[in-house]
């Protein structure tokens, strides 16, 4: 039976008539008021009263409340003028909870979050207007589908299921521009899974069809060139293997033989192929066995020395990497190249000091005497000619005795008759 002092719903106190101190009981409904309308939560968890509470703090009591919220589990506790304040909700109420960011609703006596509450909804629209058909709309840039992890008592698994009632229906995605079907894949109107596009959304192109028996794919085939009937990948390999083609009958001939042929290895002889390369063989075995042995024996090919072969070198000149590059020096370049000096052949402690040079005329000589001994020169060799003292005596030098002199035309030698004979004259010399 409702209280005929207070409001059915919240409970606010009438005003009596005639009543004392009519401030008291107004101020209880408002504080009522206050609690209850816009209802807002610091928590929903709390067993029992929080330490330091400030005036105005809202807490929905959590089951087997202790202290001063006992007896008084799933009520809205309000902290008013130091102290604890009452509202028991009706079936219905809405709270939302802070601190675990959720909208309650209070059903069955208890508080439930509202996703957990509402039961099947018929419609949803989610930034879009949903209806009859599309009865979940969403309008967003993406749409995220993510598992429950095991920690958080899920499977970390996630998949969407896509059902229809019966094989005949449709269980598909479709795929549109500016609202208009380009393509779609799924179960389509049988249970095979296919793959369809449309130029305009009307006219419809079946691409690949998956059989759901055998797993394998059925995928056309344009067959306006090939001469063949097929119109699958599939139809036309079989037709091809039963000896079709030509508008789907027999082949007329093969190396001129009709009938079943069976290939021979004269039916591939050398004469089928270009081998102007000069290698032998009666057939294309034997043509390729030629070339192998051929071959067997010949330097690998290799870019240095393909890049070697092109050069054309003249007399003497010297093959030379440089710059990373194969090419042909002559030697003036080779020597300007390699600028050596004595250091580079291990000359680098040898001097000119031990030989004589030419333009010092001997003066470099170590020991003149030594070198005159050497040539076996005698002490004149160090005398000018002259008639003094100290030179070596010519011409009409008085220390000269004993000598033929030429004004005397040999008038003055001591045998005119021994110097014939020395001479090897005869005696008809004198006649």
């Amino acid at each position: 039976m409702s209280d005929p002092l207070a409001t059915t719903h919240l409970k606010l106190p009438y005003l009596a008539a005639a009543q004392a101190q009519k401030h008291v009981t107004h101020n209880e409904a408002l504080t009522l008021l206050d609690t209850a309308v816009q209802l807002a939560v610091l928590d929903s968890d709390l067993t029992a009263p929080p330490g330091s509470p400030v005036d105005g703090d809202r807490h929905i009591v959590a089951a087997s409340a202790t202290d001063a919220w006992a007896s008084h589990d799933g009520d809205i506790a309000t902290w008013v003028d130091g102290a604890w304040a009452f509202a028991t909700p009706e079936e219905g109420w809405l709270a939302f909870d802070l601190g675990g960011a959720q909208l309650l609703v209070r059903l069955s006596g208890a508080w439930t979050p509202v996703g957990g509450g509402v039961g099947a909804l018929t419609e949803l629209g989610i930034n879009a207007t949903a209806d009859t058909t599309n009865r979940l709309a969403v309008r967003s840039a993406a749409v995220l589908f993510s598992d429950v992890e095991a920690a958080d008592g899920g499977t970390g698994d996630m998949r969407v299921i896509v059902n229809k009632e019966t094989d005949a229906d449709s269980a598909t995605f479709l795929f549109q521009s500016g609202f208009s079907g380009r393509a779609e894949i799924g179960l389509a109107g049988d249970t095979d899974f296919v793959f369809k596009v449309s130029p305009d959304g009307t006219t419809w192109a079946e691409a690949i069809r998956i059989d759901k028996d055998t797993g394998l794919a059925t995928i056309p085939y344009d067959n306006g060139t090939s001469g063949l009937t097929a119109t699958t990948v599939q139809a036309a390999i079989d037709e091809v293997a039963a000896g079709g083609g030509g508008g789907g009958g027999a082949v007329a001939s093969v190396f001129g033989r009709t009938g079943a042929v069976t290939a021979t290895a004269s039916d591939y002889d050398a004469s089928q192929v270009d081998n102007d390369s000069g290698v032998s063989g009666s057939t294309v075995k034997d043509a390729l066995d030629a070339l192998s042995t051929a071959v067997s024996g010949k330097q690998a090919s290799d870019g240095d020395l393909t890049a070697i072969a092109a050069l054309s070198p003249t007399n003497d000149d010297i093959i030379q990497r440089k710059a990373g590059a194969w090419t042909n020096r002559t030697m003036a370049q080779l020597k300007t190249d390699l600028a050596l000096s004595k250091s580079d052949v291990g000359l680098g402690s040898v001097t000119n000091d031990a030989q004589l040079k030419a333009a010092s005329n001997l003066s470099d000589v170590a020991s003149a005497t030594t070198a005159r001994t050497n040539l076996g020169l005698g002490g004149a060799a160090r005398l000018s000619v002259g008639t003094t003292t100290g030179t070596v005596a010519a011409g009409d030098d008085s220390r000269i005795t004993g000598a033929a002199q030429k004004a005397s035309n040999l008038s003055d030698l001591a045998s005119a008759s021994t110097a014939r004979t020395n001479l090897g004259l005869g005696s008809a010399a004198t006649l």
